[in-house]
């Protein structure tokens, strides 16, 4: 594998969290979220840890980011929240999103 020489060479490497030097820990991190996002309105939170989509566990963002573009309509997001263990349904069909 060749080095990488900029911050899209380590996100397609998936290598982001080995540059930085951080703990790998299973699943990320949310750092931030819009206010009325699909994540945000299903009851994630800034903190959270996402560890799984749809049952199938993700250890980064590029798998985080693969599992959402093989998804259906309907994801369940199971997300680590002061060490308790929380699922939340994202709907992304649009028609239940109308209200």
């Amino acid at each position: 594998m060749k080095n990488p020489k900029t911050v899209s060479d380590l996100v397609k490497q998936n290598k982001v969290q080995e540059f930085l030097e951080v703990e790998t820990k299973e699943g990320i991190l949310v750092l931030g979220l819009l206010p009325n996002c699909l994540a945000a309105r299903a009851g994630v939170r800034k903190d959270d840890r996402i560890v799984s989509v749809n049952g199938e566990r993700i250890y980064s963002l590029q798998d985080y980011i693969t599992k959402l573009n093989n998804r259906s309509d309907k994801v369940v997001l199971e997300v680590i929240r002061e060490d308790k263990n929380l699922k939340f349904t994202l709907d992304y069909n649009p028609v239940s999103n109308l209200n």
